[in-house]
Order: C-alpha cells, then structure tokens, then sequence
C-alpha cells in the first residue's frame, strides 16, 4: 500500500501484463499479413491464424518455427533454375535416347495417358521404357539387395535418405561405401540434418577420412526450433553407376529389418529399378547434391550413361516435388490417377491426412461404384496425426471407402494402384506434409505384371488387418469425436 492507499505494486504488475499482451498481438498483426501475402493454402492459412489467435507467444513460436518463409523462397527459386538448366544439358546431350510418348505404349498405359502428360508437364519426369522392377517387401529383403548392388559398383554411389542411422544395418553401409570409396569410386552421400540426427559425428568422420562425400539437407542449429523444421528432405534414394536405382519407404535404419529382434515389426515396400528409369532418379539426386554443395558437376555420360535394352518395354516415370517444384507434381498424379479409375483404388500409408482435392476424389470414386481400399496402420506413431487421421474417417466411410487397419505392427508403405495397371511406389504419404512441404520422390509406373505383384501384397497385408466401420465411428464418444475435430484444424501443418 502506498499514497492514496493504492497497491503501486499490483497497479505495475497489470500495466506489465498489458504491455506483454499488447507486444503479442503486435506481433501477431505483423504475421498474420506476411501468412495472407504468402497465399498459403486457404486451410494452412486458418490452422495459422487460429493457433496465432488462440496461443499467444506460443503460436508466434510455433508459426517461426513450422510456417514462416522467410528467405526460403529465393533460395528454392535458385535451386529451381539451377535444376533446369541441367536437365536441359542431360536432354541435349542424350537426346531423350530411352524415352517415348504414351502414344508407342501398350493399352493398359496409354489408359493413363493423363497422368503420364501431367508428369511430364509439372516436372522432370519423362516417361522411360525398358526397364526392370523388382519388388523389395521390407528391410530383410530390401538391405541385402542393396549391400549387394554397392559391392558390384564400377563407377559411383549415390545416396540420399531422410533417415541414416549408424547403427546394426547403418554399419555395414557405413563400411561397404568406405570399402568402394578407398578403391576409387566416387561416393557422394545426402543426409538430412533433422531426420539424421541420430547419425554419430563419429559415422560421418570415418565415411569422410575414407574418401565419401558427405553433405547434410539444410543443416539447422536447433533442430527441435530450427526455422527450416517443415523443408525437410524425406527423399529415399541410392544410384550404382547410373543403371541401378533404388527408391520406396525405406530408410536406413535397423528397425526396418524385421529379423533383428526386439523391436516393432515393421511393413514397408522398396523397388530396385534396373533401366532408363534410374537416369531421372539420377537426376534428382544430383539435383540436391549441387544444391548441398555448390559443386559445378558436369552432367555427363560418367552419370547417364547408354542402358542396354531390356526384354520388356515396363515403361515408368520417376517424379520429383517440393518447394523447389512450382507444382505438387506427385499429389496431382495421385489426384489425375485416382479419377482415371474405372474399377479399382487400393492406398497403403502409414498417415492419411490429405487434402480436399484427394478426399473429394476418393469420395467421388467410392460413390460411383469404385472399390476404393485404404490400409493404414492401427496405431500411429503420432498421437496428433492419429487423431487428426480419425477426423476424415466418417466422410469416407459414408461414401464406401474400405478402411483397414494394420495390427501386426507400423505399416509405413506409400504405395497405390489403380485398375490392377498402374502403380506408384515411393517416399511420399497421403498427407499435406508429403504433397507441400518436403522433398519426396515417386515412381509411377504403367505395367499390370508389376502392378498384380502390388495387389497381391495389399491382400496379404489385408489379412492383418481389422476393418473399420461407419457403426464403430458412430460410437466414438462426443469428447474423442470433439479431439479428432480439433485435431483436424490442425491438419494442414502437421
């Protein structure tokens, strides 16, 4: 208490809360006209300007921290114009040799021509014929297969994964590309600086003082704050001498390899890629590895060079997107495909979280008699994402989507086929993260042998499954129902 009996000390402390209040929505008003002069998806802009609105500070925080865009754009504008230029060196020099029009194809592509266009329109992703696929199911198939293409490696080794781990199975590439970089061969090595954090400094010093090219994808100083947390690079990619290629869900981590005990079992899909399909995989990689590393590579035959015909036409396309692309070139293959459907849609993925353009078109699908089939797992390893996934379940119930879910264990496979004649195995998930925000790479391809071996695995996987249906969502109770709500706000940034 103080003159005229007022408590000064009460009186400052509601002045400093006014001050801090008003510091807040400052703030806020500044960053609510940078989100509305990015022209964001109007969805990512709500879920934006609620947490900005509803969480002061924090929601400044969280915005810095997953949404802003500050000189992200001139920095992957550069990167775009830098990956134009050397794919137009790749196409004059090769001349294109290995690629044709979907107007050469058999029947079941060229019922696909669309998505073959859209391709070649939004990207990179020209449509390469004799090829040879095998389908890799897990990391006890995938990990041998590629240990095993590396040693018989001639030239050069590429790879670039979301997740290294030097660990039981990070070890043994650790050592093999040492191996194959002592012996003269050119090894070049991405890995991202978030998904990698468990790489030891100690695995990337003994691959350097072999001789490996080590670069990390947008190295952060804080990981868990850094400002570059959503750009994040979820590509899986490993090249042998330009001819051999592989690509899917599969990181390299020992907890994909289902015969190491004691852990999780694990479902996931790779493809080994033998052919003229490899040459934009190949691109891709050196795409980033130049973005990485300022290097000036000459793209020339050392990295593409002439592939031997292959018995079979198998014709595919290798798709790149992220926010170095100008269009979200794998969502939109997914979208032209699914609505080229005529009989059948059968996804795998591990989080299904899309946007209204995959929600309309699968619905739409179901409704005009398509068995549309969508395999996720029981339980996510994300409480958020499994909440905000529950969100989209009645809607697509409702209009007769199948949903199964997975209760061996995590099925973390992104693959989909359409008609039992196209396919698309690769990084990307069903979600706004994978179609917006990180680099992801897919292969589709236009081959119904291929594509039967993927329908046979989603009937295998079905058989571990439980199926969900429009009676048990109706009883979820208010409160679950009010949390997966509430969750799916926030849909469009997790």
């Amino acid at each position: 208490m103080d003159l005229f009996g007022w408590d000064w000390a009460k009186i400052w402390q509601g002045l400093e809360l006014a001050w801090v209040i008003g510091i807040n929505y400052v703030l806020v008003a500044i960053l609510v006209f940078q989100i509305l002069m990015e022209n964001k998806n109007p969805q990512k802009t709500y879920a934006f300007l609620l947490i900005l609105f509803l969480a002061p500070f924090v929601g400044i925080v969280i915005y810095l921290t997953f949404g802003q865009n500050w000189r992200r754009k001139k920095m992957f504008d550069r990167k775009r114009i830098t990956d134009k230029g050397s794919f137009q060196q790749v196409a004059n020099k090769k001349s294109l040799e290995g690629y044709v029009s979907p107007e050469d194809l058999p029947w079941e592509a060229k019922n696909h021509a669309k998505v073959i266009h859209l391709l070649k329109n939004m990207s990179y992703s020209m449509l390469a014929v004799h090829n040879e696929l095998e389908l890799l199911i897990n990391g006890e198939a995938s990990f041998p297969r590629m240990l095993q293409e590396i040693e018989k490696a001639r030239s050069h080794i590429h790879l670039e994964y979301y997740i290294f781990l030097d660990d039981a199975i990070g070890n043994q590439f650790i050592e093999l590309l040492c191996m194959k970089a002592e012996e003269g061969l050119e090894v070049r090595f991405i890995y991202d600086a978030v998904g990698s954090l468990g790489l030891s400094r100690k695995g990337i010093s003994k691959l350097k003082n072999a001789g490996v090219q080590v670069k990390p994808f947008l190295p952060i100083r804080f990981p868990l704050f850094g400002s570059r947390i959503n750009y994040r690079n979820h590509r899986k990619i490993l090249v042998i001498d330009g001819h051999t290629g592989f690509t899917g869900g599969i990181n390299i981590d020992r907890k994909y390899d289902n015969e190491i005990e004691g852990g999780l079992y694990w479902r996931d899909t790779n493809i080994m890629i033998k052919g003229n399909g490899v040459w934009t995989l190949q691109l891709d990689f050196l795409f980033d590895w130049v973005f990485c590393s300022d290097e000036d590579l000459e793209f020339n035959e050392f990295y593409f060079p002439k592939i031997k015909r292959k018995e079979r036409l198998l014709p595919l396309q290798v798709a790149a997107s992220g926010p170095d692309s100008d269009w979200s070139s794998i969502m939109q293959a997914f979208f032209a495909g699914i609505n080229q459907a005529k009989e059948s849609i059968k996804i795998t993925t591990p989080y299904f979280v899309p946007n209204e353009s995959i929600r309309t078109s699968l619905r739409t699908a179901a409704l005009a008699g398509i068995r549309v089939e969508l395999l996720i797992p029981y339980q996510s390893d994300s409480k958020m994402v499994r909440m905000a996934m529950r969100s989209f379940f009645k809607g697509m119930l409702k209009a007769g989507v199948k949903i199964y879910q997975y209760k061996k264990g995590f099925v973390h496979a992104k693959t989909m086929t359409v008609d039992d004649s196209f396919s698309s195995v690769g990084t990307a998930n069903m979600d706004m993260r994978s179609f917006d925000m990180n680099f992801e790479v897919n292969a589709f391809i236009y081959d119904k042998d291929f594509t039967m071996k993927l329908v046979e695995q989603f009937e295998l996987d079905k058989k571990y499954c439980t199926i969900l249906t429009l009676d048990e969502v109706k009883k979820w109770g208010i409160l679950k129902r009010f949390g997966y709500s509430l969750a799916r706000l926030f849909a469009p940034i997790l």
